[in-house]
């Protein structure tokens, strides 16, 4: 592709040619995981939670309880871009949750969100939280 002249105000060259605009999608993925005491599964109880948008969260989607490997989808109830795709792992007592951002760089505010959420309503089974940034 050779090399336009300057733009100019009107999207266009000084050859009056129009560019092609190809937009390049931003896509962050946070991993949030969560090591619980023993006990039922915390999915389970996240997505039976009936005050989960008190805290900015919406469930959007969760596979038929009990069947593993079950997982659960949240979105921010706010404006806020990302989803949240949970998965609970019962031998492990783990609890990982993938925060997927795009066209954004900024995702704190819905892992804010989740991590507020975690520690307010599930703080007797949550021992550790770590949160690392996948590329």
């Amino acid at each position: 592709m050779a090399a336009a002249g300057p733009l100019t105000r009107r999207g266009t060259d000084q050859r009056g040619s129009r560019l092609r605009v190809y937009f390049i999608l931003t896509l962050m993925q946070i991993i949030i995981s969560a090591i619980c005491t023993r006990g039922g599964s915390l999915r389970e109880a996240i997505g039976n939670d009936p005050r989960l948008e008190k805290f900015g969260l919406r469930l959007d989607r969760m596979q038929i309880p009990g069947r593993h490997p079950g997982w659960l989808k949240l979105h921010s109830a706010r404006e806020e871009r990302g989803a949240i795709n949970v998965v609970w792992d019962a031998q492990a007592h783990i609890l990982t949750a993938r925060v997927i951002t795009r066209r954004t760089s900024r995702p704190s505010p819905i892992v804010g969100d989740f991590i507020t959420y975690l520690l307010a309503r599930h703080r007797t089974r949550v021992r550790a939280i770590t949160t690392a940034v996948k590329d």
